[in-house]
Parts: C-alpha cells; sequence; structure tokens
C-alpha cells in the first residue's frame, strides 16, 4: 500500500521510508510494542531528533545528513531489552551502512547504503552471523514530493 512520502511492507512491523535512491537493509524479530511504550513512560528526557534538519536533508536528498539526523526514541528502550539489535547496527555500520536506526518500537532494523554492492555484502554478512533472521534489500523510491 502506497502514501505520500512512505511505502507500507505487508508484512506486520516492516516499513521503509523513501528517502533517496539508497539501498535498505531490514532484519525483524518480535517485541511488544504496548511494553515499549510503557518502558518509555519511565525514562526521564529521552533523546528526540532533530525532526527541522531531519527533513531538511530529506528533501535535500542528502543521504549522509539523512543518516546524522535520523532518530527513533523507542530505541533505547528496545535495545536494552534485545541488544542484539545494538550488535546489527554496528554490523550495519561496519559493513558500510551511512546510518543504520530501528523502525517504530521495533524489531526492524534499516541500514541507509550509498549503493547495492554494499548493502549485498552486508546482507551476507549478516545471514552468516544471525542466521534464520529475515533480511531483505530494498531501493527506496525516487519521488518528487517536495
Amino acid at each position: 500500500r502506497e502514501a505520500k512520502g512512505m511505502i507500507e511492507i505487508t508484512k506486520k512491523g516492516f516499513l521503509t521510508i523513501p528517502v533517496s535512491t539508497k539501498r535498505h537493509f531490514m532484519e525483524c524479530f518480535g517485541v511488544s510494542t504496548g511494553g515499549i511504550y510503557q518502558r518509555l513512560d519511565a525514562v526521564k528526557n529521552p533523546p528526540h531528533p532533530d525532526i527541522d534538519r531531519l527533513l531538511q536533508a530529506i528533501r535535500a536528498r542528502e543521504s549522509q545528513q539523512i543518516a546524522t539526523y535520523m532518530g527513533n526514541i523507542l530505541e533505547e528502550v528496545t535495545i536494552a531489552e534485545n541488544p542484539k539489535l545494538a550488535e546489527i547496527k554496528i554490523q550495519l555500520i561496519k559493513c558500510g551502512a551511512q546510518g543504520a536506526l530501528m523502525t517504530g518500537s521495533g524489531p526492524t532494523i534499516f541500514g541507509l547504503f550509498e549503493n547495492g554492492e554494499a548493502a549485498e555484502r552486508a546482507k551476507t554478512i549478516i545471514e552468516e552471523k544471525y542466521n534464520g533472521y529475515f533480511i531483505k534489500i530494498t531501493k527506496t523510491q525516487n519521488t518528487n514530493h517536495k
């Protein structure tokens, strides 16, 4: 199902936001969304991303700036319960992702790559290290929305 500025992939927990023509890597296992939000309530002053700068980077199609400013206040809570998510984010960066982030309450992780070859290498490495996880390389949609 397509909406302005995003594509929803039909499996639960999968969402790709088309911010450039770059590729994404995705990984998934289950978490309790309600539980994550309950634990977030106990976090004092969670770090908030700079949405204005992120939107500027998206509009300018500056992938490195997008990677710099993307953020998710739910990561702290979800990763505390699922440290493997932090490992996967680190591995994505080591494999050449410009940035890596958890979507929503988790546990889907994506990496923003400059090219498909780097994403393919990351996919191979992650598949070997984390056998049994769902891994998918997708291309973001190049839209002219301003």
